[in-house]
């Protein structure tokens, strides 16, 4: 799950089309989405969110909550400025009591609602706002689906809530899936742990997808002339609890890489700085990767950290492929991990091990003369792939229970 910046909100509920008695059936249905981060185009679901809207427009009459602009009041549970200890504390009462700082928003969306919809789609992160709109539309018999980005706690390795929280959320999620109509989530490993628990779902797997637009008009524009004894490698995204320790890899680098200095360039927040000998860590302001994309001239490789859940798929690998340079997959249990397992057939990419770098490889996949073509997002990789495959997922899921509730 990657933590982001916040960016100026947009409204996500412009625009949609009112009931008209002239209006074909399906077109009448309404189909509620709940996405808490809807508003924010720089998280991983609410781009996943705002990419969706338009297509599912073309059948339903869509709702989204929270319809505002902007995020819920508070985010969940209080978050002080001030001292560090203050900051420590507040986090805590989250990890050890709360489903997630989401949680207190949630209940005041949805203490009172009446669900007046045919179906949902609930897109998660944040799970407390799936939990509390779940709960309402069970009681009002509306089916969903839930579309998951991350594991949550009963198919986690290692869940981000603690002691009470962590038994309020087993339950709570257990309830969620029991009873929803299907899963969407975004890899195979997540898809196998989640068929143990609910084998009653039916399964889609579909990680985001890409804009082509991000990617520059000429690829090789402004590509400086490489200097051969300075290796520089850019990051995109945080480097925070989840991600791999990344310093064997770039210590291997320096020790045993033909280069005199390797540079990181960090575009994110980092929980530590390696410190290498030889490694120079420059941390940057995240950008819009229409600008990275103009930006990775500049650099001989971009990294992407697999995390220690090999479940999990940072979503940033997705988005790497709008970079017209090569691109390095970290892995760690490359043969089951979900980063390599989505890389691995793709152009312009080389899996290494975190722990065990092949540092000729490295500096082969670098050295190569690589084609402008090669270095192209796959035809699965963009949004309206993605898009139309999760649409026809939540039409063919949701039409026998819509038609049921004599809805169509």
């Amino acid at each position: 799950m990657d933590t982001t910046s916040l960016i100026p909100a947009r409204k996500v509920d412009e625009g949609r089309p009112k009931r008209v008695a002239s209006d074909p059936p399906e077109l009448r249905r309404r189909l509620t989405v709940v996405s808490f981060l809807a508003w924010n185009d720089r998280t991983p679901r609410g781009a996943r969110t705002q990419a969706l809207l338009p297509a599912l427009r073309k059948e339903w009459v869509v709702d989204v909550i929270p319809p505002d602009s902007g995020p819920p009041m508070s985010q969940g549970a209080p978050r002080p400025a001030g001292r560090q200890r203050s900051r420590r504390l507040a986090s805590h009462v989250v990890r050890w009591s709360l489903l997630d700082r989401y949680e207190l928003a949630a209940r005041r969306a949805f203490g009172a609602w009446s669900p007046e919809t045919d179906a949902a789609l609930l897109i998660g992160f944040p799970f407390s706002p799936l939990v509390a709109a779940a709960r309402r539309l069970r009681r009002a018999d509306v089916p969903y689906i839930v579309d998951s980005g991350d594991p949550w706690v009963l198919t986690a390795v290692d869940p981000v809530v603690r002691g009470p929280a962590a038994r309020r959320a087993a339950r709570a999620e257990r309830e969620l899936w029991d009873s929803a109509s299907g899963a969407i989530v975004t890899t195979r490993i997540q898809a196998d742990r989640l068929a143990i628990v609910a084998p009653h779902l039916e399964l889609l797997v579909r990680p985001n997808g890409v804009d082509p637009d991000d990617r520059p008009a000429f690829v090789t524009a402004g590509r400086q002339p490489r200097d051969a004894h300075i290796l520089r490698l850019a990051h995109l995204g945080a480097l925070y609890g989840p991600r791999l320790d990344i310093e064997p890899f770039l210590r291997t680098l320096v020790m045993n890489g033909p280069w005199s200095r390797v540079e990181l360039h960090q575009f994110g927040s980092v929980d530590s700085v390696p410190d290498v000998p030889g490694l120079s860590v420059i941390i940057r302001e995240p950008a819009a990767w229409k600008t990275v994309a103009r930006l990775a001239a500049e650099f001989d490789a971009a990294i992407v950290v697999g995390n220690t859940d090999p479940a999990q798929l940072p979503s940033k690998a997705v988005a790497y492929s709008v970079l017209p340079i090569p691109r390095i997959a970290v892995v760690s249990q490359a043969g089951e991990d979900s980063l390599a397992a989505y890389v691995r057939d793709r152009s312009g990419w080389l899996v290494v091990d975190a722990r065990a770098p092949d540092v000729t490889a490295v500096a082969a996949h670098i050295a190569r003369d690589w084609d402008t073509d090669e270095l192209r997002p796959g035809p699965d990789e963009g949004w309206s792939a993605a898009v139309a495959e999760i649409a026809t997922f939540v039409r063919r899921l949701l039409a026998a229970t819509t038609a049921a509730h004599g809805t169509s």
